[in-house]
């Protein structure tokens, strides 16, 4: 099947890449670069498992792992250069981190710092973040600093599991440029956190993984027109 190449770049925000619990994501990484989609891989943190080079052996996305906090000198070189190439973006998600008064929000927001100062000279145009978790708040944080639309996957074990409020995943959606969820029990547990931003919730069936991936590459292009 011919591909068409997008020429905007995707960033990709998972917890963990590669992770052995997660083969899907692997296989919608590598379906949506043959579909012409340009990727960057961002990982919050360090994969566990050894020995999973062979099921990302043909990805050509490059994969990001952000640094340790123990690494403190390329943590601050990360902050310092965000804060001088992007002051509004930077300030803003400062002020939003800061407003909330909880603790994990300051260590999102840095990890969003370091993103956006490797995004924006990788020209990455929009951030897609694989759970409705600390991946979709540092993907709203890094778009918030870049000024740059940002969409994110909601899983069914998180929603259910309630590791997040309601009112914070209501703002997440609410200013996403898109939600996506795989089945309807998740759609609806979002629908109830939604409140007036409904219509952003896009239920994607992962039945067929050729469809669900040209259905995401639809809504990057859409995205980015």
């Amino acid at each position: 099947m011919e591909s068409t190449q997008s020429p905007h770049t995707v960033g990709y925000i998972l917890q963990r890449f590669p992770a052995l619990s997660e083969p899907a994501i692997s296989e919608e990484l590598l379906h949506l670069e043959a579909q012409g989609v340009l990727l960057h891989v961002f990982s919050l943190s360090r994969p566990s498992d050894t020995g999973l080079d062979q099921g990302i052996a043909g990805l050509r996305a490059e994969i990001t792992h952000l640094p340790s906090f123990t690494t403190c000198s390329s943590v601050r070189e990360h902050t310092l250069s965000t804060s001088s190439r992007y002051p509004h973006g930077y300030g803003r998600a400062l002020v939003w981190a800061l407003e909330r008064g909880i603790p994990s929000l300051l260590r999102r927001f840095v990890q969003a710092c370091q993103i956006a100062d490797i995004a924006g000279l990788r020209g990455v145009s929009h951030f897609h973040a694989q759970c409705a978790a600390a991946p979709a708040t540092v993907a709203y944080l890094s778009g918030m600093i870049l000024d740059c639309p940002y969409s994110f996957k909601a899983h069914g074990q998180d929603l259910r599991m309630g590791r997040f409020g309601t009112k914070s995943l209501g703002e997440k959606i609410a200013h996403a440029r898109f939600v996506v969820a795989s089945a309807g029990e998740d759609e609806s547990c979002l629908a109830q956190a939604a409140n007036g931003a409904r219509e952003k919730i896009v239920r994607i069936d992962k039945f067929d993984i050729r469809q669900t991936t040209a259905s995401l590459k639809a809504l990057f292009e859409e995205s980015a027109a």
